[in-house]
């Protein structure tokens, strides 16, 4: 049977100063630049391009942004190995173009991401491409509006976080003698989220108070690991996490 690796994350898309909400500009804004034909050139030798991408009503009032993202590239081969010749060189060049499917829920914005393939974009290449590919169509699209004294269009601010069970956390920190630091980093949320209570006071009290586009919480020498997988799966991706921990051999950083 054929496998394939899914990935979950939360996809948070602000426009704006006023941080207007991913569902504002689904179909005015991020769907045609997603149906555009731009690129993401990576590389010289490696692009990444939205194909197929439409909405879908999957059930009655549920509707997902979905597509394909691939990842054009060549292949470079400059040595092979057979039993019969060994080890030579080679220089042979080969198109390759795995993609991964993906499906936005616009209700609360999670993100379902499957591999078809190793060397099938993830969600970081995901997000580095949704990012330049709406930050470039804005631009064209502006330029086009302010020929025609058009209201503009805002840019996005885009982040993912990918999503952490407290098991995941718990496995990550099983090898740790100390933690030095818990690291909090908040950015933008989509303003229709029904946020976690125990983070809704920062975004809304805090952050946007003060008038601030991001922020952090630092908590020295937390004791309890349990606490601190508990507390990580607690943000469900509203939050990016890092710890500064201590092994008995040396110090590492874990960005969760």
């Amino acid at each position: 049977m054929d496998t394939k690796q899914m990935y979950i994350a939360d996809l948070n898309v602000v426009f704006g100063k006023d941080e207007k909400p991913l569902i504002d500009y689904i179909e005015t804004l991020v769907l045609p630049a997603l149906t555009s034909g731009i690129r993401r050139e990576a590389t010289a030798k490696t692009s990444f391009i939205f194909e197929e991408v439409c909405l879908n009503e999957i059930e009655e009032g549920e509707f997902v942004l979905q597509g394909l993202i691939i990842k054009n590239t060549i292949l470079d081969v400059m040595s092979e190995y057979t039993e019969d010749r060994g080890l030579e060189k080679t220089d042979k060049h080969y198109r390759s173009a795995p993609y991964s499917l993906f499906m936005l829920y616009l209700r609360n914005h999670r993100m379902l991401l499957v591999k078809n393939q190793n060397g099938s974009p993830d969600i970081r290449s995901f997000t580095a491409a949704f990012r330049e590919i709406v930050k470039d169509y804005t631009r064209q699209e502006n330029q086009r509006r302010k020929e025609k004294n058009e209201k503009l269009l805002p840019y996005a601010i885009v982040n993912a976080s990918g999503i952490k069970t407290a098991q995941s956390v718990r496995e990550a920190l099983k090898d740790v003698e100390k933690i030095d630091k818990l690291i909090l980093k908040f950015h933008p949320m989509n303003a229709e989220w029904d946020m976690n209570p125990m983070f809704e006071g920062i975004d809304q009290k805090i952050r946007k108070t003060i008038g601030s586009k991001s922020g952090r919480m630092i908590f020295n020498s937390p004791e309890s690991k349990e606490g601190v997988a508990t507390i990580i799966e607690a943000t469900e991706g509203i939050v990016k996490p890092e710890m500064k921990v201590q092994y008995k051999w040396r110090f590492k950083l874990i960005i969760i």
